[in-house]
């Protein structure tokens, strides 16, 4: 095992024993079977369940996994800020890409398991599930990055949260209108999170070689987007430097 992969590792537990500590996972767990119970309700009072489940699962993932990793992955930057431990990672071994990349695997994790448990409590058994763990997965990774990035320059809660979290969010969140046909389509696939929900849809119909190819272009734009920014903001806002 290289140093790097021993340094990752020990991030990587640090990390999962300061959230399980912080009861990020309690609230995760918590909200997910709320928003389990609240599809399964939705689906229930639908003249057609069947043909709504991953349309429903799709909106849920967006609006309720993908809100809390990006709400997580600010509160463990502004919990550590806090803290001293950003500053104490200015003067430690590990380094800053190693930093970021084991929050965006623990976070991203965790939101798999929520939406298993969201997919299992909605009885989404008859759904594809691989098309919707690839939506969660890019998810996961994009909101993670938004919400270190743009965390890193606040030390509370509240100004990070009022306005740019509540206005970002809500822009991130608006592709879920396509899901039920409003709005304009082509003002949707200008927003990064169009990308996973064509991914998590195409698990109830087929898409074009198009819309594949908009999926894979988007997808990786975006995330080198956000990683970029994520990077020039914790350079900014935090000291930590390519090296650290």
């Amino acid at each position: 095992m290289s140093v790097s992969t021993r340094r990752l590792a020990a991030s990587l537990a640090l990390d999962v024993r300061l959230q399980a500590q912080s009861k990020l996972y309690a609230i995760g767990l918590f909200a997910a079977v709320l928003l389990g119970l609240g599809t399964r309700w939705l689906l229930s009072v639908s003249e057609h369940p069947d043909a709504y489940v991953a349309p429903a699962l799709a909106a849920f993932y967006v609006l309720g996994v993908g809100g809390t990793t990006y709400m997580f992955g600010a509160a463990t930057i502004l919990m550590e800020k806090g803290e001293g431990t950003l500053h104490a990672l200015r003067v430690s071994p590990l380094r800053r890409r190693e930093y970021v990349l084991s929050k965006i695997i623990t976070l991203t994790a965790f939101a798999t398991v929520e939406s298993a448990v969201i997919y299992l409590i909605a009885g989404g058994l008859g759904v594809p599930p691989l098309p919707l763990l690839a939506g969660v997965l890019m998810l996961g990774v994009l909101y993670t990055l938004i919400g270190l990035g743009q965390s890193a320059a606040h030390d509370s809660m509240t100004s990070f949260l009022f306005p740019w979290a509540v206005l970002s969010s809500l822009i991130i969140q608006l592709p879920v209108l396509s899901i039920v046909d409003l709005g304009p389509s082509w003002l949707w696939h200008l927003i990064p999170t169009q990308a996973p929900i064509l991914v998590m849809l195409s698990a109830a119909r087929p898409l074009s070689v198009g819309q594949w190819v908009y999926v894979a272009l988007m997808g990786a734009a975006s995330i080198t987007v956000a990683a970029l920014w994520c990077r020039a903001r914790f350079r900014r806002y935090l000291g930590l430097t390519e090296d650290r």
